[in-house]
C-alpha cells in the first residue's frame, strides 16, 4: 500500500525517474517490515478511524507502524495523526537519487 500511495503523484506528473527511485527505494527493504494486513491491524485500524477520524488506508499504515513498534513513520501529511510512533516527513529523509 504505501508503494502505491508514493506512485500517485509522480505517475500522475509522468515524472519517471521518481517513480523509479520508489521502485529502488521500496526494493531495498532492508530499512522497511512488510506487514500483512492481520484481524489484530483492522481492529487497530477500525478504533483508529473512531478516535481520529482517519481515512482506511491510512489507518491501516498508522495501525501497522504501532503493532509493528515501528521506530518512525514517514508522511508529508502534517494532519494525520500517529499515536504513539515518531513522525518524520520526506524532508526529514536522506536525498533519493
Amino acid at each position: 500500500m504505501a508503494l502505491a500511495e508514493c506512485l500517485v503523484k509522480p505517475l500522475t506528473d509522468a515524472v519517471a525517474h521518481t517513480v523509479r527511485a520508489y521502485y529502488a527505494l521500496f526494493a531495498s527493504q532492508s530499512w522497511l517490515a512488510v506487514m500483512s494486513v492481520s484481524r489484530a491491524v483492522v481492529v487497530e485500524a477500525a478504533a483508529l478511524r473512531a478516535a481520529h477520524r482517519m481515512a482506511l488506508p491510512d489507518a491501516i499504515h498508522v495501525a501497522s507502524a504501532r503493532l509493528a513498534e515501528a521506530s518512525a513513520f514517514v508522511t508529508d501529511d502534517r494532519r494525520l495523526p500517529v499515536p504513539a510512533v515518531e513522525k518524520l516527513g520526506w524532508s526529514d529523509m536522506p536525498v533519493i537519487r
